[in-house]
């Protein structure tokens, strides 16, 4: 088998630079019961995608800091970006983020 789909068949390679803008911006976790993440603010910068996430801990608020994100398309030959997974390591745990 050489593909699933049609649009799964790929002739070539990419035909540019990925289109990233929809997906900057800030998300903001709207419950005020969480005690997961409390906003994530997605940036680009020189075509590369990038996160920096805030948390909800028992003191407040902690910053993760910034981490790349790798950025996926829907398709092989799309060039617009339609999610992301980004990973954050902290030594003592791994989390990995999708969108």
């Amino acid at each position: 088998m050489q593909f699933v789909q049609l649009s799964d068949r790929v002739n070539g390679g990419a035909a540019g630079p990925l289109d990233l803008r929809a997906l900057p911006g800030t998300w903001r976790n709207s419950n005020p019961d969480s005690t997961g993440i409390a906003r994530i603010a997605i940036s680009e910068s020189g075509g590369n995608l990038s996160l920096q996430v805030v948390a909800i801990g028992p003191d407040g608020l902690i910053e993760w800091g910034t981490a790349p994100a790798n950025v996926f398309t829907s398709s092989p030959t799309s060039q617009v970006a339609a999610g992301f997974t980004c990973r954050y390591d902290f030594g003592f745990a791994e989390t990995r983020l999708e969108g």
